[in-house]
């Protein structure tokens, strides 16, 4: 399977709101051979306000700017540490960079294929 160009163009949409709140370390990954979903994004961030504003932040844009789009409620997990948004054909991973080796959380994406989101270098 490839990732879908709704998928991939929502994604950006999310990836703008982590840069507007200066989230820098974000990744996207192809999940879509493995998963009924195209693309996971991985945020990390350094403390756990900032999991929460970046996921609410990005839950906005992509309601705002996807024609009232909202993640999956029974899909989304909200914890100070790490926050899951489910889109469906996406999900979005905002993680405080101290709960990755307590949860062991790059497990999830370690050894998945990278998409180039084709961002401005200074975005």
């Amino acid at each position: 399977m490839a990732v879908s160009e709704k998928s991939f163009n929502s994604v950006r949409i999310a990836v703008a709101a982590a840069y507007r709140l200066k989230a820098t370390n974000i990744q996207a990954f192809d999940v879509s051979n493995m998963l009924r979903k195209d693309i996971m994004l991985v945020i990390i961030v350094p403390n756990e306000d900032q999991v929460s504003a970046v996921s609410d932040e990005i839950e906005k844009y992509l309601y705002i700017k996807e024609n009232k789009r909202k993640p999956i409620p029974e899909e989304t997990s909200k914890l100070s540490q790490w926050f899951s948004l489910d889109y469906g054909d996406f999900v979005v991973y905002v993680v405080c960079e101290d709960a990755i080796p307590v949860y062991r959380l790059d497990n999830l994406w370690n050894g998945l294929p990278c998409i180039d989101l084709r961002l401005p270098r200074h975005a």
